[in-house]
């Protein structure tokens, strides 16, 4: 399984992420996304603490979820982001745009 279940916290509908097999599997993640949305999920937050070096494949899906969430009036945010991983996001200027605090 890719992702753990799902499931709403206080944060909001918590995705934890198994990174080393997210490119095969980046339609799910959409999809599980699009899911929560449709469902009324106006808070989504990837738990990333399973991802600790840069994955092209994933890294594009997430900025897809986000601007999938974007579109729909949802807030979007990574949380429990390596420090290395921020930094790399922070180069590639998309931290506000995966909801991360600069």
């Amino acid at each position: 399984m890719l992702f753990d279940p799902a499931h709403t916290t206080a944060q909001g509908y918590l995705v934890p992420i198994d990174a080393w097999r997210a490119g095969s599997n980046r339609r799910q993640l959409r999809r599980l996304v699009g899911e929560a949305l449709e469902r009324g999920e106006r808070e989504i937050v990837m738990d990333c603490k399973a991802w600790n070096s840069p994955d092209v494949v994933l890294l594009s899906t997430l900025v897809g979820c986000a601007d999938l969430c974007a579109q729909q009036g949802a807030n979007f945010r990574l949380v429990n982001l390596d420090g290395s991983m921020h930094e790399t996001l922070r180069e590639l200027r998309l931290t506000s745009r995966l909801g991360l605090i600069e």
